[in-house]
């Protein structure tokens, strides 16, 4: 009974919001130490580490799963792979982790290899980019659609997932599912190309700012979401918490239904939405996660339409 109550949730969750049950194949990571694989996300990775400490007397030449580096032993391959899956930025010199920017700065300074001209605004909490987060409404209350857009307005490219951003211009990020022919998954400038080609219908928007630090944080989290949940990963939940990633003010997140979040963003104080035309060949979706995520140029099913 509680199965047959869960998939008739499901499908009317997939009826009301257009959320597809179908993904694309999730990546993997294999345990170094056996046969065993775990999918390439937060969750999985996780578990991996549970599994890697059952090892923890095996000797021998072990690689790290998710950054190369061999071991001696598995208790040292241990602590380098929790490293690489819950601090947001790694030392690349030594790989200690470290969960906030200035605390990664202040550690790389003893190793002598910061380069102030690489990133000139990476350390100085400079405004570098806009994030929205952006709403529209297609017209039945439980559709429309939630999405972010990132304008660049420094004066070097900025990285956003995969994605190269160039100073004065601007990339949409959004979740989708059968609405799109390529699939489930995220994707890049959906929103920006087909807005300009045919108009967002009824758009909300709220604006903040963002410095090097706060983008490179959503681009983690954009690269970390490209796997799809009902609730707890559709374009709702997607969009409001890389909002909050960048620094955008609360917003709750879990809610099935777009209406919803779109009421809260008409609460919130209004910016209006000017997003950049990016052609039709800068139109991607995202395979994979992570720093192994690849893009590839949407087919034309998949720009047909208007977002929501």
């Amino acid at each position: 009974m509680k199965k047959t109550l869960s998939i008739i949730l499901t499908l009317i969750m997939v009826f009301m919001t257009g959320v597809s049950v179908f993904a694309e194949e999730p990546d993997t990571v294999k345990c170094p130490l056996c046969e065993e694989t775990f999918t390439d996300n937060a969750e999985g990775k996780a578990q991996l580490l549970t599994h890697i400490d059952t090892h923890k007397d095996v000797e021998g030449n072990l690689t790290c799963p998710l950054c190369g580096v061999k071991y001696d032993k598995a208790d040292a391959l241990f602590e380098c792979a929790m490293g690489k899956s819950i601090y947001d930025y790694i030392c690349p010199e030594c790989s200690e982790g470290f969960f906030l920017q200035e605390d990664m700065d202040a550690h790389a300074a003893s190793h002598d290899i910061t380069d102030p001209t690489e990133n000139p605004d990476s350390a100085s909490g400079k405004h570098v980019a806009d994030l929205y987060l952006c709403s529209n409404n297609s017209g039945f209350p439980s559709l429309g659609h939630i999405w972010i857009y990132i304008e660049n307005v420094s004066g070097h490219t900025l990285t956003i997932g995969k994605y190269q951003l160039p100073p004065g211009e601007g990339v949409s990020v959004g979740t989708f599912t059968f609405t799109r022919s390529d699939g489930m998954g995220i994707y890049y400038n959906v929103e920006a190309y087909t807005g300009n080609l045919f108009g967002v219908r009824k758009p909300y928007a709220t604006k903040t700012e963002m410095s090097e630090a706060q983008v490179k944080k959503v681009s983690d989290k954009i690269l970390r979401s490209n796997f799809w949940e009902p609730i707890f990963m559709n374009c709702v939940f997607f969009a409001c918490t890389t909002w909050m990633a960048g620094g955008g003010s609360f917003i709750f997140p879990v809610t099935t239904f777009p209406v919803f979040a779109r009421l809260m963003i008409k609460n919130k104080p209004q910016a209006t939405l000017n997003m950049y035309n990016p052609g039709r060949n800068r139109v991607y979706k995202q395979h994979g996660n992570g720093n192994g995520a690849t893009l590839t140029v949407c087919v034309d099913g998949t720009v047909d339409t208007p977002p929501g």
